[in-house]
């Protein structure tokens, strides 16, 4: 027997991913309608059956290992509300908020001026309901509470983006 353990590569990328932060993007999509959100019905009742509160979200998705933020924000659009006919290649980091438990949550920003006709999903890959909130209604809807704490926290960026992109 070896006097050195070389273990198989997949026990060797499960030991370093126990290691690593955990990471997620989140997209706020910016469209002429508003703010493009999903509403998970999943969330709809508890585990006991006992009907829970029905929140919106941003898309957005857990980063996978060997994958960029950007390359996550990107891949979780498509997958979670745009159709292949949609352009995004503007991208925009808008924040990075460190949290609790070596978790890392990265908010990106993105203007979709002229959107096509039939450019969104109803409905994700993953049964999450597509909706578009209009920016006049956004800070009153019921985001998830770490969504909603972040979307206060790049209020005046989400404003800026609107006006650079004369959807204002």
């Amino acid at each position: 027997m070896s006097k050195h353990f070389k273990p198989e590569p997949s026990t060797q990328v499960a030991a370093a991913a126990a290691f690593m932060p955990s990471e997620t993007s989140k997209v706020l999509a910016i469209t002429r309608q508003g703010v493009v959100c999903v509403k998970n019905h999943n969330r709809g009742r508890g585990r006991d059956g006992v009907s829970q509160p029905v929140y919106y979200a941003l898309p957005g998705g857990r980063v996978e290992l060997g994958e960029s933020p950007e390359d996550a924000a990107q891949r979780e659009l498509y997958e979670e509300v745009f159709n292949r006919n949609v352009v995004c290649d503007s991208l925009r980091l808008l924040r990075t908020f460190e949290e609790t438990g070596d978790h890392i949550f990265y908010l990106y920003g993105c203007v979709i001026v002229d959107m096509p006709e039939r450019g969104l999903k109803r409905v994700g890959d993953e049964g999450e309901e597509v909706c578009v909130i209009p920016f006049r209604e956004l800070y009153g809807m019921q985001f998830l509470p770490s969504h909603k704490e972040k979307l206060y926290m790049v209020r005046s960026a989400v404003q800026q983006l609107v006006s650079e992109s004369g959807l204002a």
